[in-house]
């Protein structure tokens, strides 16, 4: 008598090469194509790159900021779906909001049998003048909503545009690991994750999980926001403690205290302290900030609208 034994155990898939532009000083549009398993769905992906910079009197700038857009599509016999949108201003950013926004009864997680945590889940190294052997880790947690077959699609700048003239050498090579899990009743969510740059507004629709970022305590720069509904400043103080706080588990350093209370956490990107409001939400929900002067703004949504949909201009 046969017993068939069902299991949450992950799925990895682990391409055979890495992939790299066709010379350091060109860029690239580098694309990798999965099926998904039967029974199985998107839980997330690892993207990795490795780059050993040669030259003089370069940049000092991150490895992530090679990356000039990164986009997943779902792909069907009725074309391609974009699910994943994310610029390079926010992918550091990317992994400790997703790791922050899984939960058990929510969207399938890969890391079972592991850990409470991960002990890395973001990496960015910077170059130096001289050059440097450089390495850069995202993992994230993405449900994308993808049935048959998933594309990762990156674009690159060319070296010198990012690391300066002085650049001499260093081809990067880039890696995409997607890991499945159990389909279930998992839900699905695209993601979006942009730099709003020196806004005074700013709005988006169809959030279910949302997390935006500034450089400044809320309070002192914001001219009402409205997460799901309005907040006040003591709500405001709160969230950012207490999210902040938890979103340090999985951040590499800590920020400042919020208003005295529990510390925020860094942006691996700029290696500064960063102040997030964010809120996961049953069913969709809108969020509308306004700022006293222009700021910079970082999302990170998760929605069941496509990627191109969420920000409203």
């Amino acid at each position: 008598m046969s017993t068939e034994v069902k299991t949450e155990k992950p799925t990895w898939n682990f391409p055979s090469a890495r992939k790299t532009p066709t010379s350091y000083d060109n860029p690239a549009s580098l694309e990798w194509i999965f099926d998904v398993p039967n029974g199985k769905i998107l839980a997330g992906f690892t993207l990795d790159i490795k780059c050993t910079t040669t030259g003089a009197g370069m940049n000092l700038v991150k490895l992530s900021q090679l990356i000039q857009k990164f986009r997943a599509f779902d792909v069907t016999p009725e074309g391609q779906k974009l699910v994943l949108d994310i610029d390079q201003y926010t992918l550091d950013l990317v992994p400790i909001v997703t790791h922050w926004a899984k939960h058990k009864d929510d969207y399938s997680d890969e890391s079972l049998g592991g850990s409470v945590s991960d002990s890395l889940v973001v990496r960015d190294d910077t170059n130096v003048a001289t050059g440097a052997a450089l390495y850069g880790f995202w993992k994230i947690h993405a449900p994308l909503p993808v049935s048959r077959q998933v594309v990762f699609r990156i674009d690159t700048y060319a070296g010198p545009a990012v690391f300066g003239a002085g650049q001499t050498g260093g081809n990067p090579q880039f890696s995409i690991v997607p890991v499945f899990a159990s389909a279930g009743k998992k839900k699905q969510y695209t993601l979006y994750a942009k730099r709003l740059a020196a806004v005074l507004r700013a709005s988006f629709r169809g959030v279910e999980v949302g997390a935006f970022a500034v450089d400044a305590e809320w309070t002192t720069v914001q001219n009402g926001i409205n997460l799901g509904r309005d907040l006040t400043p003591e709500q405001m103080y709160a969230i950012q403690s207490n999210i902040g706080n938890s979103m340090l588990l999985w951040a590499n350093d800590p920020g400042l205290a919020v208003d005295g209370r529990l510390e925020t956490f860094e942006d691996p990107l700029a290696e500064a302290s960063t102040y997030v409001l964010a809120n996961k939400f049953d069913g969709q929900a809108p969020v509308d900030i306004s700022f006293n002067t222009a700021k910079d703004l970082k999302a990170v949504v998760m929605s069941e609208a496509t990627p191109d949909l969420i920000e409203v201009r």
